[in-house]
């Protein structure tokens, strides 16, 4: 359409032009042309900007696509994660015991973010004693932490101080400006560039730490993601209290047992010889009268023989 309008608006001018180097022309006559003149070079300037406009919104539109395309792909991928978030809860409350349940936290989120790294790491009160990481799942063995300390920077006491006022630290690239030289120090070294650390309460305390790392490049984390793994922290800390109760009530009652069991032989023997006291005796003629009255042909004791 631009090459139309250029050849028609070029042709136009080229008769103008041709009109004007007449002789017979009368001043009004050469002051129409000038004004035609005029007015082809103001068309040609209008249709110059409608170009750049219509080039614009056409730019504008095709990014607004792209825009809702990559919006209906975000929600249709959030929506498959908080399904599989919801399959987590399920198998979270359905772990028997701690190992099962932190094991299985460290695959689904590994699954669930395709990240290079995901870490369960349990902090302890005791300074003297070298916590390493137990629960890990990594894309390449050579990012693997298992059986080595967590960071420095994981365990610093205002990074925890922090984890206990706000859930979550993000840090989406280390190398940032704002973003405190130590953990830089910390990470660097091992080929972290980007990581996010959840808080796994206990109380007013912490019990420990949910890691997920990015190695080699940055990660921008999408908010849901950080909004998802929050709501694990929380409900990784109550799956962690059920069954630490679980044992502790297993613990109590198998202490019970054993005193009953106790408390029961006592009181049928005799604490010095441990042999059957008088107790002992009238429970057994107690037990073999009964089964005597319901069975008649049963002997309530057997003649000694001479």
């Amino acid at each position: 359409m631009r090459e139309i309008f250029s050849e028609t608006l070029s042709t136009l001018l080229g008769c103008v032009n041709r009109i004007s180097e007449s002789e017979l022309l009368t001043e009004q006559q050469q002051d129409d042309l000038q004004n035609i003149k005029s007015l082809s070079a103001n068309l040609a300037k209008y249709f110059n900007s409608l170009d750049i406009e219509v080039t614009s919104l056409r730019q504008k539109i095709k990014e607004l696509n792209q825009s809702i395309l990559s919006i209906e792909l975000n929600n249709e991928y959030e929506d498959e994660s908080y399904t599989l978030l919801a399959l987590i809860f399920a198998r979270l409350r359905h772990a028997i015991n701690l190992d099962e349940l932190l094991d299985s936290v460290v695959l689904e989120t590994y699954q669930l973010l395709q990240s290079d790294q995901v870490i369960v790491y349990q902090l302890t009160n005791q300074e003297e004693d070298t916590q390493t990481i137990q629960y890990e799942v990594v894309s390449n063995p050579r990012y693997s932490l298992h059986g080595q300390s967590l960071p420095l920077i994981y365990t610093d006491p205002q990074w925890l101080k922090s984890l206990q006022k706000c859930i979550s630290q993000v840090i989406p690239n280390i190398h940032d400006d704002d973003v405190d030289p130590q953990v830089s120090r910390s990470l660097a070294p091992v080929g972290i560039h980007s990581t996010i650390v959840i808080g796994i309460p206990k109380g007013n305390k912490l019990w420990g730490l949910l890691i997920v790392h990015q190695y080699n490049s940055p990660r921008y984390w999408h908010s849901w993601e950080i909004e998802i793994l929050e709501k694990l922290g929380t409900q990784l800390a109550i799956s962690i209290h059920q069954i630490q109760l679980l044992a502790k009530s297993n613990e109590v009652r198998l202490e019970r047992d054993q005193i009953i069991a106790k408390l029961h032989h006592n009181q049928l023997h005799d604490l010095l010889t441990g042999l059957p006291n008088r107790n002992s005796l009238m429970e057994s003629l107690d037990l073999a009268f009964a089964k005597f009255q319901t069975d008649s042909t049963r002997n309530f004791a057997t003649p000694i023989q001479g």
